[in-house]
């Protein structure tokens, strides 16, 4: 590319006199100019092949200036390649795909999630378009250009869904591929029940009145049948009241027997059970919901502490095994040995993953040695 510049008499001008194609530049840009073409690559190009431009420059008849050059008055001082128009070739298509669901889903709305990839070195993948198919019928699309990787999809009871997904790249590059299933589900009619639990105050103090709010959720597309909802009180813990909003409730042999009824689909109900602990305690009471057509049940163990009260690492010798244990806490503790103790000790971790429970406290047998271990218990 040549610039040139052609000069006119003075006289013409009104001054100040700016002489040239372009004006002088002085600081405000207005000396600069650019200019732009198209071009088509060569056919076949593999994707990753780099494609630099570099433009000559001459005023005047003067010595061309690369415009990659790293001193523009000085050629010798070499080139930059930051200063070349850089354009890389993406010539392959991305992939994706729904990731498997489970074979049934007792919830009307469930997760879809989905995942794709661009070829080596191409530009990554820009947007997906998710179609959907009901009962094998013909394919739609459910979300279009979408940047996300997961949404909840909202079915109904009996229906088949299946789903698949389709990746465009940065350049527009779409995949290429027939719509095909590649996660299947079936929303099956049936009750789903859920318990959960909640303190207030979250920490209890010994000898002043907490409660325990449980709430039975019924998260399935069916009616619950005759729900009922028992709680095992443990030992040191006194009862004051019981309030509820349905049913009928009775305390009997150390278990709260709440009879909740049925529970149509997406309802909820609530006990609230306020008591009183007179020491510091850790506390462990295990609940349990289920209907009376035996379709569904939930049960859990809500583990509490009232005040703060010390953690006792139980260690004893049972059938010939070091038997170690200590109760269930809301926190999580972590099984520590080391063969001294003082500032030098070296504390590792006794097993991988979690402490096996036994009722309401951790328990692990260890085989005996002959050298000397210390244990202890560090909180996470």
């Amino acid at each position: 590319m040549r610039i040139s510049a052609r000069s006119i008499p003075a006289t013409s001008l009104p001054p100040p006199v700016n002489i040239g194609f372009l004006p002088p530049e002085d600081g405000t840009g207005r000396g600069r100019g650019h200019m732009s073409y198209t071009i088509n690559a060569k056919p076949n190009l593999s994707t990753g092949t780099q494609i630099r431009n570099v433009a000559q420059i001459s005023f005047d008849l003067l010595p061309s200036i690369a415009t990659n050059q790293k001193d523009p008055h000085n050629p010798a001082a070499g080139t930059d390649t930051n200063k070349e128009c850089l354009n890389t070739i993406d010539a392959g298509a991305p992939t994706s795909a729904v990731t498997p669901l489970p074979a049934q889903t007792s919830q009307f709305e469930f997760a879809v999630s989905w995942t794709g990839q661009d070829d080596a070195g191409g530009s990554g993948v820009a947007s997906f378009d998710i179609y959907v198919s009901t009962d094998h019928g013909l394919w739609t699309r459910w979300l279009s250009q979408t940047t996300n990787t997961s949404a909840v999809f909202a079915g109904e009871p009996s229906r088949r869904y299946a789903f698949c997904s389709l990746a465009t790249d940065h350049m527009g590059n779409p995949e290429s591929r027939a719509l095909t299933e590649d996660a299947v589900t079936t929303v099956v009619a049936m009750p789903v029940l859920e318990v959960l639990w909640a303190f207030t105050p979250a920490a209890p103090v010994p000898g002043q009145p907490f409660t325990c709010t449980i709430t039975v959720t019924n998260r399935g597309s069916l009616p619950a049948r005759s729900v009922v909802f028992t709680n095992e009180l443990p030992a040191g813990v006194n009862v004051l009241w019981v309030s509820f909003g349905r049913g009928t409730c009775a305390i009997e042999d150390g278990l709260i027997w709440w009879r909740i009824g049925d529970l149509a689909a997406n309802s909820a109900a609530q006990l609230a059970v306020t008591m009183v602990s007179p020491t510091e305690s850790f506390y462990a009471g295990r609940v349990f919901a289920g209907d009376s057509e035996g379709k569904t049940s939930a049960s859990r163990l809500p583990v509490w502490r009232v005040g703060n009260p010390p953690l006792l690492l139980d260690v004893a010798l049972v059938n010939g095994q070091v038997e170690l244990s200590w109760p269930l806490t809301p926190e999580s503790y972590v099984l520590e040995a080391s063969e001294s103790l003082g500032a030098g000790a070296l504390w590792t971790s006794v097993v991988a993953g979690p402490t096996p429970v036994v009722g309401t406290e951790h328990r692990l047998a260890l085989p005996p040695s002959d050298a000397s271990r210390f244990f202890r218990l560090r909180r996470l």
